[in-house]
C-alpha cells in the first residue's frame, strides 16, 4: 500500500511538474537539481501536500569549497499556506532529523540526531531567519551551522503557496548573492 501511495503521489508531481521544468527562477548553470513528492520519504512527519524542488549550488558536497552546504529549496503547497515561527522550527527539526537518519551511517545516529536543533533569529524584510546545527553525514559528519532564511508567497489564480528555504553554512556564504537571486514561480 505504501508503495502504491509513493508511486501516485511521483505521478502527481511529475505531472505538476515536468522533469525539465524549473519553479524557481534565476538558477544559474552548474546547479543540480532534485524533485521530490510530499510527504517527503525522510520526514513524513511534515503531512503537506505537493512537491519540494532543490538546487544545489556546484560545491554543495565539498567541504573546502566557498559555497559549501549553500542551497535552495522550495515547497509548492496545494492551498492557501502559512505557518509560524514555531511551526517552522518543528519542520527543520522534522527536515533535518530525518535526513540525518536517512543518509547517515554512523552507529552513534540516533544519540547525535538529538543535538539537532534549529531556532528563530529574526525576521527582516518578510523572510524569517533560523539558525541551526546538522551532522553532515554526506561528509562524515562534519559539523555545519546552517543559516535558513524563508519566504512565503501565495498564488490565488493557481490556489498553491510557494515557500522558498535559502541555506547556507556559516563561513561559507559565497552563493549568498545568488542565493538571494533566485524568485518565486511566477503566479498565472
Amino acid at each position: 500500500m505504501k508503495n502504491l501511495i509513493a508511486v501516485l503521489l511521483l505521478t502527481f508531481a511529475t505531472q505538476w511538474l515536468g522533469a525539465d521544468d524549473t519553479l524557481i527562477g534565476s538558477v544559474p548553470d552548474g546547479w543540480r537539481k532534485e524533485t521530490f513528492a510530499f510527504p517527503l520519504e525522510f520526514a513524513p512527519e511534515i503531512n503537506l501536500t505537493g512537491i519540494e524542488e532543490v538546487h544545489f549550488a556546484p560545491g554543495m558536497f565539498d567541504t573546502k569549497a566557498s559555497d559549501y552546504f549553500n542551497y535552495i529549496f522550495l515547497w509548492r503547497l496545494e492551498g492557501k499556506n502559512s505557518f509560524t515561527q514555531e511551526q517552522y522550527t518543528k519542520y527543520l527539526e522534522y527536515y533535518y532529523r530525518g535526513l540525518y537518519h536517512a543518509v547517515s551511517q554512523s552507529p552513534d545516529k540516533k544519540e547525535k540526531s538529538i543535538l539537532l536543533s534549529y531556532q528563530f533569529i529574526t525576521e527582516e524584510n518578510g523572510q524569517l531567519h533560523f539558525k541551526g546545527k546538522w551532522f553532515d553525514a554526506f561528509n562524515k559528519d562534519h559539523i555545519v551551522e546552517l543559516n535558513i532564511s524563508i519566504k512565503e508567497a501565495y498564488c490565488p489564480q493557481q490556489n498553491v503557496s510557494n515557500i522558498l528555504f535559502r541555506i547556507t553554512a556559516t563561513g561559507h556564504q559565497s552563493a549568498q548573492k545568488t542565493l538571494n537571486n533566485m524568485t518565486f514561480p511566477h503566479c498565472e
